[in-house]
């Protein structure tokens, strides 16, 4: 049977990008009905939709270019919306400026008139309301993630080897694997399900041990975990109990405190969820409460195992936003690109060989692998202290250039453009190249330190 008409709901949750691909491929040029497809994975939308429905406030709106540009139409929508509301209220003013002025209630007219501007500012003032409403971005304080002093390794893998069993044989995850995870670095991992990814993440943290090699972390070093398996709750407690084990309505979020309905909100509850307990929540409703647990008091150290699976589009954008301002260090495997890119500095690709591959972009291309690049390293004559100080002042003056180039660009926009994905793209780029200016400056000193030893 080849339907004409596929209703997709949520397909690509729990897909890995491979199976995504095949997916984008099958209704982009296999296919040939249409489809409705609901979906929080912005990079998959973009490539396989023409028209957008958006909901809003009750309303549907509709945008005949597809997803790809959904970002612009969607902010000319709201500037619209802002000029009209603007030229309503300046119309209000006048009108109840003529009202304070004294209304002769005799005439019937004017009897009608007063009546008027009272409805139109009640309509005015809900409105607005509901406007402001929709259009404010949900933000969650980061203060208690400021780093104390320590040392910039966080994580130390050392050539570690870790395989596991399958039906058809052995799945090899790391072979001979050696890397370094340094403070404010964050990281992708990216690989179809089944692949090792989340072992990876288990054995960055200790929870599980190499075959061989040793893994070192930092001492006093703490860690906040977000997998599948929601073991950090007691299913027989209420949500509340969960998340204030001491009692009372109010939460710590960094370093202040907020009513416990009204930060869940931001996680989709409702007030009334607080009381539930947690046996009585799905899959997804636990996802999204041990996200809002994590976020609430992050530690230094974030391993988030697929975070984006059950989460609308904007809570998607909250938790970008809370990561690009976590000063701390970050592992996540997802299969959501577009996240992923938004969030990470450099990404790794597992593939089964367990020769891991690593890049600057999350496309699985021209990529090089870890262990290439650290054999390559000791194969190549050295090079003298000297010419590796120019060489990289050269790349920080390059990446100071850049750097200026995006703040020049970011001082350009204004209020409306914030909400737009060119500003969400300038803000990530500028803390990519403010990352690798401050690698690069700390390579520079630990060489100059290195000469001035040996002289």
């Amino acid at each position: 049977m080849k339907p004409d008409l596929l209703l997709l709901d949520e397909p690509t949750n729990h897909l890995d990008i491979e199976s995504i691909k095949w997916l984008e491929n099958f209704l982009n040029n296999e296919f040939r009905g249409s489809f409705l497809v609901i979906s929080h994975n912005r990079d998959f939308l973009k490539n396989v939709t023409n028209k957008v429905f958006w909901m809003d406030r009750g309303k549907i709106k509709t945008s005949s270019k597809g997803f790809f540009n959904f970002d612009i139409w969607q902010d000319s929508l709201i500037e619209q919306e802002k000029r009209e509301l603007r030229n309503r209220k300046k119309y209000l003013d006048d009108e109840i400026a003529w009202l304070n002025r004294g209304v002769k209630a005799r005439r019937k007219r004017n009897i009608k008139r007063k009546d008027n501007i009272y409805s139109m500012k009640s309509s005015y003032d809900e409105e607005k309301k509901e406007f402001m409403k929709s259009i404010s971005k949900i933000k969650i304080s980061n203060d208690a993630t400021e780093l104390e002093d320590g040392p910039n390794v966080l994580i130390n893998f050392i050539n570690v080897n870790k395989s596991f069993k399958k039906k058809n044989g052995f799945i090899n995850i790391l072979n001979d694997f050696s890397f370094k995870l340094m403070r404010g670095e964050k990281i992708g991992i990216i690989g179809r399900n089944g692949i090792g990814k989340s072992t990876f993440l288990n054995l960055a943290s200790h929870k599980i041990q190499p075959d061989s090699g040793n893994i070192k972390i930092r001492k006093k070093l703490n860690f906040s975990f977000f997998d599948q398996t929601g073991e950090q709750f007691e299913d027989k407690k209420t949500i509340k109990k969960n998340l204030i084990p001491s009692g009372g309505d109010y939460i710590d979020v960094g370093n202040k405190k907020m009513h416990i309905c009204g930060y869940l909100k931001n996680f989709l509850f409702e007030p009334k969820d607080v009381d539930r307990n947690l046996i009585s929540l799905s899959g997804g409703e636990r996802n999204r409460l041990l996200l809002a647990k994590i976020l609430a008091k992050p530690n230094e150290i974030l391993i988030l195992d697929e975070p984006t699976n059950d989460l609308d589009i904007e809570t998607i954008d909250l938790l970008i936003d809370f990561l690009n301002m976590h000063k701390g260090s970050s592992l996540i495997s997802s299969h959501d690109i577009d996240f992923l890119e938004k969030t990470c500095h450099r990404f790794f690709f597992f593939d089964g060989s367990g020769i891991i591959k690593f890049s600057n972009k999350p496309e699985i291309c021209n990529v090089k692998t870890v262990d290439e690049s650290i054999k390559k390293d000791k194969k190549e004559k050295p090079i003298s202290s000297e010419k590796l100080i120019n060489k990289i002042l050269k790349k920080i003056q390059n990446k100071e250039d850049h750097i200026t180039d995006l703040t020049s660009e970011l001082e350009k926009t204004n209020f409306s453009s914030k909400q737009g994905s060119n500003y969400n793209y300038l803000v990530n780029e500028l803390k990519k190249a403010q990352f690798e200016l401050n690698s690069l400056e700390k390579e520079w000193i630990d060489i100059e330190e290195r000469m001035i030893r040996d002289d």
